[in-house]
């Protein structure tokens, strides 16, 4: 007996049955990015274009120059007038940054899904971030940094409990932002960005003055439960993969260091020439048959208030993978 079946081969079926696709293509996984938010300073009052934007920073008078007037005066001696401290200043050099993609018309009217749009999207979220990677490499440039067990260098934070990151490292920070005048971002709290993994570590420390004793909380325990990670030692808490790169296994034996920040207000800077902006490139070729889209910009990111920032070291428990 003779099918006309799936089974049977060089029949009816071989051309009518086919495997099928969704049409709908989803996006794969991606960590979201948060470091430009950041950035709370920007020049208001450039003179002209330039090649770069110096910013100027008026100083205080010394403690010095305060415990010398703190002598009473005497009736028949005149006071030395004093000059005005000088400025500091910091420069801003924007550099050109961009991205393109090119496509033909006909792969557009043959594609299973309609190409524009997953282009569109491809296109802005490399330029996102592009933008939030310059932050970062901008932030890192700050100078002051808390590392566990006084370690002196990134290159001297070992792979053990020892250099995890500890509530005592967040308190440490926090006092040399206050004793530094770095005013709070909200009126309140510092502003924290943390990798995942250095946060388990944290979140499981136990003792008192960790995060884990739950009457420091407050009354309620729910947050404690549901696995919040939100305000302790004055800082707000976010938490980002996007804080750990490839190159962050610079530690003793090539451990993996994670850079975590507390920023006080205008910790970060940046002068903009152009903001990033989407392109549509223009049709070249005699037949019209290609396509293009990109984003530009012209600006720089930068240490404003270096004061105001604090970088964390530390390693992990947990493996991490950069992004």
């Amino acid at each position: 007996m003779a099918f006309t079946s799936i089974k049977t081969t060089g029949g009816w079926a071989d051309n009518s049955v086919q495997a099928a696709y969704d049409l709908k293509f989803n996006w794969a996984l991606r960590h979201g990015r948060l470091f430009e938010p950041l950035v709370d300073f920007q020049p208001q009052q450039v003179a002209h274009p330039g090649s770069s934007i110096k910013v100027s920073l008026n100083q205080y008078y010394t403690t010095a120059d305060v415990v010398a007037a703190t002598t009473p005066l005497d009736e028949e001696t005149d006071v030395t007038p004093q000059k005005l401290p000088a400025t500091t200043q910091i420069t801003f050099t924007p550099q050109e940054y961009g991205f393109a993609n090119q496509w033909t018309i006909k792969l557009a009217k043959r594609g299973l899904t309609p190409v524009d749009p997953v282009i569109a999207t491809a296109v802005a979220t490399h330029c996102k971030d592009t933008i939030d990677y310059l932050v970062q490499t901008a932030m890192r440039a700050g100078t002051n940094v808390t590392r566990p067990a006084g370690r002196a260098g990134t290159v001297n934070i070992v792979q053990n409990a020892t250099d995890y990151l500890k509530a005592t490292m967040v308190r440490q920070a926090v006092t040399k932002l206050r004793g530094r005048a770095a005013q709070p971002r909200d009126g309140q709290f510092y502003g924290g960005v943390l990798h995942p993994t250095p946060i388990h570590d944290f979140r499981g420390e136990s003792g008192s003055g960790s995060w884990r004793v739950p009457s420091e909380y407050g009354q309620s325990q729910a947050q404690i439960w549901n696995g919040e990670f939100g305000e302790f030692e004055g800082v707000r808490w976010v938490s980002t993969a996007t804080a750990f790169r490839a190159a962050d296994n610079d530690g003793a034996t090539s451990a993996k260091v994670h850079r975590g920040f507390i920023l006080g207000r205008e910790a970060m800077g940046k002068a903009v020439v152009s903001d990033p902006t989407t392109v549509m490139s223009p049709i070249t070729d005699k037949l019209q048959r290609w396509r293009g889209l990109g984003w530009k910009a012209d600006l720089d990111y930068k240490v404003y208030r270096n004061e105001s920032l604090e970088r964390l070291e530390a390693t992990s428990s947990i493996d991490a993978t950069a992004v």
